[in-house]
């Protein structure tokens, strides 16, 4: 645990020998009387708590002070069709901890229909998830958790364009106390020599550069010796290829247009089915904000791709790898949060 997070109802009362929270603090983290630990308020501030009371059960008593604001989450809300119960529960974590602001499951065509039956977001462990992706990005906050019966039922919601009432009010923005005195900023002894500067023995030699196998032989080009007059004729796989550039100049008008536009939301569906272009060419537009949806293990039906087209979503490519969902959908949002600016 990176923090000791609590419930509001759970402030001011022991916690129990044998919560997690406890045996983190005293047999992993070796915590003793009057010793501080990183802490925060579900949904609410960060700050230090402190062991006030070691009692006679094997229960604790902690006071906390949290007087800092909790990050905020990233604009991307992240759709995905309902993959395994075990991969979503590790889905739903590792999309917390990357700062995600919502997160919506689809049932889809070609999905699996008992996915949908998980018992995790009716049990608490959907929201358990959360919170432990959460707890590892010293967070606070969770992502909205949502649901709905098709593709076509969450596009026509279009709960993005919705109202955002987590950026309207931030009262633990209202008073910064932390900031009142920063004594760190009063002397700085540790700029005043810099010995480290004075001498670079790693720069002297470059033995790695001395040789460089990598240049002596080329094996792959032995017995190659093309010449002017050999034929290269082109392949079934290449014609394919050849049509697919030739068809594909709405890719490059699709993703000029994103360049020159600057859209204020954008709508990203990955999708190695008939691309319009990459998710590494999609030019990045800092400040706005981005929706992505990922199909489930069998990807999406030609219906569903129609529906995402005149919805707008752009269509693009990953790679040529075939991944799972849950590593198309992180890998996805590490790459959208980074077109919005938001990993800089």
């Amino acid at each position: 645990m990176n923090l000791i997070l609590f419930r509001e109802d759970e402030t001011g009362k022991p916690l129990p020998k044998r919560d997690e929270r406890t045996i983190h603090l005293i047999k992993v983290l070796h915590k003793r009387m009057g010793d501080s630990f990183d802490a925060g308020l579900l949904n609410g501030p960060l700050g230090q708590g402190r062991i006030i009371a070691l009692e006679p059960d094997g229960s604790i008593r902690v006071e906390l002070q949290l007087d800092r604001p909790a990050p905020e989450r990233h604009p991307l809300r992240v759709a995905v069709g309902f993959p395994r119960p075990i991969q979503l529960r590790r889905l739903l974590r590792d999309l917390s901890s990357l700062g995600v602001s919502h997160i919506d499951l689809l049932a889809t065509e070609l999905g699996e229909k008992s996915y949908q039956d998980t018992t995790l977001l009716s049990d608490g462990g959907a929201e358990q998830a959360l919170i432990e992706g959460a707890i590892q990005s010293r967070d606070t906050t969770l992502p909205i958790l949502a649901s709905y019966p098709s593709l076509r039922t969450w596009l026509a919601a279009k709960a993005w364009e919705a109202a955002k009432p987590w950026l309207v009010a931030k009262p633990w923005l209202v008073a910064k106390p932390w900031l009142v005195a920063k004594p760190w900023q009063s002397a700085k002894p540790w700029l005043a020599a810099k010995p480290w500067l004075s001498a670079k023995p790693w720069l002297s030699a470059k033995p790695w550069l001395a040789a460089k196998p990598w240049e002596a032989a080329r094996p792959w080009e032995a017995g190659k010796g093309p010449s002017e007059t050999d034929v290269h004729p082109v392949t079934a796989g290449q014609s394919v290829k050849l049509a697919q550039d030739a068809n594909n100049v709405q890719s490059v008008n699709a993703i000029q247009t994103v360049n020159e536009t600057q859209p204020a939301v954008l709508l990203l569906a990955p999708d190695n089915v008939r691309p319009v272009g990459s998710m590494a060419e999609l030019p990045c537009s800092p400040g706005a904000e981005a929706v992505l949806v990922i199909g489930s293990e069998r990807g999406w039906s030609e219906s569903e791709r129609a529906q995402l087209e005149a919805a707008g979503f752009l269509r693009l490519s990953m790679g040529s790898r075939a991944l799972r969902t849950e590593t198309a959908c992180v890998a996805a949002a590490i790459l959208a949060l980074e077109k919005i600016g938001a990993l800089r």
